[in-house]
């Protein structure tokens, strides 16, 4: 990502005793966002024409065609600095002879974008500093070869590691200190205040946004959405994509996923965990970072559309209730809750980690909904039908209920889950009602994700209503329920996927299950 060291590595290599004499010719180019192909083709040959014999090349040819001679007939080490994109390289690439070299000649790219690597042979990911390192580097490059005075140490580390192994924010944090009395108490202003010292700095600002400028407008939307979440959050994947179609920024789960990994290719976000097919299952923002962009989404009004964290929703009604289109609350406070009837356009609630044992009857009013998320071991109403655009319901076990996750406990799913005609993700830790008895009862067509359900009979007709689901996730208790489960009509799920079945002990189940 950015500021995290690249161009001073590749800087490091091209000055070197061992480089420097290995390479008859050597060129250092910032390319930058801005570039100008013929700028680069004037600055490449310009610093060509310094370190070749002279009359090698055509005063009467052209520029390409004397960059092409030079560099076919050089051994040669160009840098290309700050590169962004396939086509400034492709660009740039013209010039370079189309022959294949012996010679040993190399290009050196640095950039913040990972699908350059299908031009690099080798190449190398930068990665974030330890806390060792890290204090190093800040004392280098505040006292240079002096000692650090040793009632200052402690604090120094403490603030090196409020750097978050960023090179950049170091350097930033260096020049604020090295003008500072060298104290203890003169540190510890800088320990209390450090991130915002640093996010606030304008040549940190500058450096990330560039990242931001890069990206395409429905995935600024994207990635604001993503720096929302508080410090170390782990984004994952398939809530991230639920989120963004409810809210509009996406259409579908694939686009969704494709979003964040162009997120991740621009290393705006860094990937935690992967999925078996490759694919991205989780991600994170840097804090740093996201405390930068935290401000971006300030400038542009952002926060007018999603309130994240707020303590008391109430609040936020007085300034936003027109306008907040996704509400997400980690606080465990019942009170949050209260107010949510002023949000009239409301598209997003995820309250999973308040303590409420109830969702207020005002939920069921906001008919712009699409997302609803709640950790209550409750019984949802049959007021549910209202919610007519309602696409993802999922009731996640927060710590209060998550004993209930493989309980026998019956705590049904109401009737009226059937007259949701969009929904489409139906996530729950509890029952689903057998399918209802009238045969003109409603099918899920829109359905794709059914999980987790309890005893699940999976009579035919029951196949049909659910016909398009392509995750499915069951738990059984064969020592409690006595039925034959129906599970070879499974089969009927044209577009199944992924299928979980959890077998509780003493399940009849168990010992039957053939390959």
């Amino acid at each position: 990502m950015g500021g995290i060291g690249k161009t001073t590595l590749a800087r490091a290599v091209f000055d070197d005793d061992q480089v420097v004499n290995h390479f008859p010719v050597r060129v250092w180019i910032t390319v930058s966002q801005n570039y100008q192909i013929e700028t680069v083709y004037e600055e490449l040959l310009l610093s060509l024409e310094n370190q070749i014999e002279k009359g090698l090349v055509n005063d009467c040819d052209t520029t390409e065609h004397k960059l092409r001679q030079i560099l076919m007939n050089n051994k040669y080490l160009i840098v290309l600095d700050d590169l962004w994109s396939k086509k400034t390289m492709e660009d740039i690439s013209k010039v370079f002879p189309k022959e294949e070299k012996s010679d040993g000649s190399w290009i050196l790219i640095t950039t913040r974008n990972d699908n350059l690597i299908f031009y690099s042979h080798n190449a190398h990911k930068m990665g974030l500093m330890d806390e060792h390192v890290s204090w190093s580097l800040l004392k280098q490059k505040v006292f240079g070869s002096k000692d650090c005075p040793s009632e200052s140490e402690k604090i120094g580390k403490d603030i090196a590691k409020g750097c978050k192994g960023m090179p950049l924010a170091i350097v930033v944090v260096a020049r604020i200190l090295s003008p500072r009395d060298q104290t203890q108490s003169s540190w510890e202003e800088v320990a209390q205040n450090i991130r915002s010292l640093i996010v606030e700095d304008a040549q940190f600002q500058s450096t990330m946004s560039l990242s931001y400028a890069e990206l395409s407008h429905p995935l600024r939307s994207c990635f604001l959405y993503m720096c929302g979440f508080h410090d170390d959050y782990e984004l994952r994947v398939s809530v991230l994509a639920k989120l963004w179609m409810a809210e509009g920024f996406a259409t579908t789960q694939y686009n969704a996923e494709q979003y964040v990994k162009e997120i991740v290719s621009k290393n705006l976000a860094s990937t935690t965990a992967i999925k078996s097919n490759g694919g991205i299952k989780s991600c994170i923002v840097h804090d740093l970072v996201r405390d930068v962009f935290k401000i971006k989404a300030l400038d542009e009004n952002y926060e007018r559309r999603i309130s994240i964290s707020h303590l008391d929703l109430r609040e936020v009604a007085r300034v936003y209730a027109s306008t907040l289109r996704t509400i997400i609350s980690f606080h465990r406070n019942e009170s949050s809750l209260r107010g949510l009837r002023k949000f009239k356009l409301l598209r997003v609630l995820d309250v999973v980690d308040t303590d409420a044992y109830a969702l207020p009857t005002s939920v069921f009013d906001l008919f712009h909904l699409r997302y609803l998320a709640f950790g209550c071991a409750m019984e949802v109403p049959s007021a549910i039908s209202k919610l007519q655009n309602l696409r993802s319901l999922i009731i996640r076990p927060n710590k209060r209920s998550r004993k209930y996750i493989y309980s026998r406990d019956e705590v049904y799913l109401p009737l009226e889950i059937w007259m949701l005609p969009l929904l489409t993700h139906l996530v729950s830790f509890f029952d689903l009602l057998a399918h209802p008895e009238e045969t003109t009862s409603p099918a899920l067509k829109m359905l794709l994700t059914l999980s987790v359900v309890k005893k699940l009979i999976c009579k035919e007709e029951m196949m049909k209503l659910i016909c398009n689901v392509k995750k499915l996730a069951i738990t059984y208790f064969g020592d409690r329920y006595q039925q034959d489960y129906q599970l070879h009509n499974l089969v009927l799920l044209s577009q199944l996927e992924k299928l979980t079945l959890v077998v509780k002990k003493g399940s009849l189940l168990q010992g039957k299950a053939k390959p």
